[in-house]
């Protein structure tokens, strides 16, 4: 009789020890949630989860937290991007604000000009390729930058390269053939008011993404 009044109170505290445990997990899960620190919260949760498997709250709990997690992860990836790509940007728009839609009252000496500064850009985003060229949320709206920077260059090069060639139809003036020739013209003045109608693509598609 006597073993078996201390076995009983054996398995009572046992089970006791593994009640508290559990509440002390839950409690600083709580806590940790509270002060938004969710990876010590996730942390705590598990531990708890070990304690009790199937415990619905901190199941819940532990969703609550991956999901406030993955929120505020978000916000800081867009003020990082936000951060990062803002003064680009801007630099690209204060770079074409003399060019206009033919880009046709750009000098040679005004585009070479503008090619060094356009070379110091584009040094940027190279540097910023490994970050954000894989980002799940926001390489779309890199490529989008990058693009219009590749653009703003290949309109600069035609400029500089000042090349007459026009366009010889050899007497086919179907819509299907103009496009084509237009397309794959080499003349400079063509070339650089494709591009830079390219570039202005790309910066309104980059500005959408990014209000998205």
């Amino acid at each position: 009789m006597k073993k078996l009044c201390i076995l009983v109170i054996v398995i009572l505290i046992s089970g006791c020890s593994l009640f508290n445990q559990y509440e002390g997990y839950m409690s600083d899960a709580r806590e940790y949630i509270r002060s938004k620190q969710y990876e010590k919260a996730i942390e705590s949760l598990d531990n708890a989860l070990i304690e009790e498997p199937n415990s619905k709250d901190a199941i819940s709990l532990k969703e609550m937290a991956l999901e406030q997690q993955q929120t505020e992860m978000d916000i800081k990836e867009k003020d990082d991007f936000t951060l990062d790509t803002a003064g680009i940007y801007s630099e690209l728009l204060a770079l074409t604000e003399g060019i206009d839609e033919d880009a046709s009252y750009v000098s040679i000496k005004e585009a070479k000009e503008l090619m060094i500064r356009l070379n110091t850009i584009q040094e940027k985003l190279n540097k910023l390729y490994e970050r954000w060229g894989s980002s799940k949320q926001y390489s779309s709206s890199f490529g989008y930058l990058t693009g219009a920077a590749d653009d703003l260059n290949q309109t600069l090069t035609a400029i500089i390269e000042n090349i007459y060639e026009p366009i010889d139809y050899n007497g086919d003036y179907s819509r299907k053939n103009k496009v084509e020739k237009y397309l794959t013209s080499n003349d400079s003045g063509i070339r650089a008011k494709r591009y830079i109608n390219d570039f202005r693509l790309k910066i309104d598609s980059f500005e959408s993404s990014i209000r998205n």
